[in-house]
């Protein structure tokens, strides 16, 4: 998958920031939304999730600075200056968007945050000849596909024209002359897809048979030859790095991994192939190439290179009662040892809990586990086998409380599931402060581990990725930045049992 760069990260991240002013409401995008000018809108919770950053950092780098928060008094503020938009700039500075809410849900807002957008913006006209169907297909303003300046017609599948520009009509000739399925794709002016419309199932009734069948538009190659992402699905603590800009796809091993073998996924362009193919095993010891071939039967080259972490690194770090607090993931994976994050106003790290994990056998001072004073920088030293060491330094930079602005009170639990148990299905009940859940009768509550959302801003105690004991009613404590807190009782109920909740067999 595609990983930001780290002067993306320092930029991106002061977003969070600017949440809290207060002024005028304009914006019909909900609150807490970062919008970038290439024409993604994305809730700050979605945005800040560590599994995103590789796509917020390529909106970042596509707004070529462009980058606005809704804030929670629904005001627009530049990311950049700090000032709040007047009526014209929300009008001439914000796109239209494609927006994603904390869980990944998109609805569409027509530019200026105008309305909702409910339909694709696609007209068409089709008849029947005595030799066989014609579809005339022209998009006319592709608000849905933001970024969009071509545009290519499919036919059941097939690509059935050459790229046309927006506003030009395009004539395809399906073989049937009912019930053929057209679709269009939209690219961007460096060819690269960027959206697609739903099925449009084509039924003619009245055959037109003067009309003879006109010579078929030829249809181009693609050239598309990008690699859009490379992982390896069986050693998921190896995760390559693919930039958008480069050739190069690197990543850290774990200290003593074996890279004799290892089989990685691979996604390139639609239409493209790749060599060495997807799924094959390869020995990453050394350098390795694969070629990506285009339709049209250009190629590009990217060099895979896989180095084994040393004897004294920091492989992982984790705050499991702290999920508002960075792992410093992407750093690590670069071989950073200056490990830095900006934190949004509030955020509470004057008593924060990491557990750090380093390389087998190596040793590490100050010790995992312990609670730390991050509100300045914390330095740790780990010690290798081999007596080498490696010193590491964590800062978490909070940024300073806007003046006129205030602590959020939001107290609650937004999602609570258990994602290695997919069939207990908790139901918030949220005047009640109450997650109530039924298993199958014989279900084993005695080590449960439930992923928990919270609140912006908020922290909860227990912490989320943490096993719990659900054979009774666990309480979660969730604690807003202002300090309000409110108690939420998680109740797990045996079916088919009466009398003994929660009893495992």
């Amino acid at each position: 998958m595609i990983r930001k760069k780290k002067n993306v990260l320092l930029t991106l991240l002061t977003l969070v920031f600017l949440i809290f002013s207060v002024s005028s409401v304009y914006a019909t995008i909900p609150s807490g939304t970062v919008v970038f000018s290439n024409g993604q809108a994305l809730d700050l919770t979605y945005a800040n999730n560590a599994t995103h950053q590789s796509e917020v950092t390529q909106d970042v780098v596509n707004s070529n600075g462009g980058v606005y928060v809704i804030n929670f008094s629904s005001s627009i503020v530049n990311n950049s200056t700090s000032a709040i938009l007047t009526p014209t700039q929300v009008t001439t500075l914000i796109p239209a968007v494609i927006y994603k809410d904390d869980h990944g849900n998109v609805e569409k807002f027509d530019t200026g945050n105008g309305a909702e957008i409910t339909n694709d913006v696609i007209s068409g006209t089709s008849a029947s000849t005595a030799f066989g169907s014609m579809v005339t297909v022209n998009i006319t303003n592709p608000a849905t596909y933001v970024g969009a300046t071509q545009f290519q017609v499919y036919v059941n599948g097939v690509a059935a024209s050459a790229l046309a520009t927006l506003n030009t009509a395009t004539t395809v000739y399906p073989a049937q002359t009912t019930g053929a399925q057209v679709q269009v794709e939209f690219f961007n002016a460096a060819g690269t897809k960027i959206g697609t419309t739903q099925n449009v199932t084509l039924t003619y009734t009245t055959p037109v048979t003067s009309t003879p069948t006109p010579t078929p538009t030829p249809v181009t190659a693609s050239s598309a030859d990008t690699m859009f992402s490379f992982d390896f699905l069986n050693n998921p603590s190896i995760r390559p790095e693919v930039t958008y800009d480069s050739d190069s796809i690197t990543a850290i091993a774990p200290y003593e991994t074996d890279l004799t073998s290892l089989t990685p996924e691979i996604y390139v362009s639609n239409g493209a192939t790749v060599s060495p193919a997807s799924g094959v095993p390869q020995d990453f010891t050394h350098p390795v190439n694969y070629t990506v071939t285009a339709q049209d039967g250009s190629t590009k080259v990217y060099t895979v290179t896989i180095t084994d972490s040393s004897a004294d690194s920091i492989t992982s770090i984790a705050f499991p009662t702290r999920p508002d607090l960075p792992d410093f993931f992407y750093q690590l994976q670069s071989g950073s040892t200056n490990l830095t994050e900006y934190l949004e106003a509030g955020t509470p790290v004057t008593s924060a809990t990491p557990t750090i994990v380093v390389s087998n056998g190596a040793t590490i001072s100050p010790a995992s586990g312990v609670t730390q004073d991050f509100s300045h920088p914390v330095t740790y030293t780990v010690t290798g086998q081999d007596g080498s060491t490696k010193v590491y330094t964590i800062t978490m930079n909070v940024a300073t409380q806007i003046e006129g602005s205030t602590l959020s009170s939001a107290d609650s639990i937004t999602r609570f599931i258990f994602p290695n148990n997919p069939s207990i299905q908790p139901e918030i009940m949220e005047e009640a402060d109450a997650i109530n859940a039924t298993v199958p009768f014989g279900t084993n509550l005695t080590s449960l581990t439930p992923d928990v959302d919270v609140s912006p801003g908020a922290t909860v105690s227990p912490g989320w990725n943490v096993p719990q004991n659900f054979t009774n009613p666990v309480n979660y404590t969730v604690t807003a930045q202002d300090g309000t807190k409110k108690t939420y009782t998680v109740t797990i109920t045996t079916q088919g049992h009466e009398g003994h909740r929660g009893e495992n067999l």
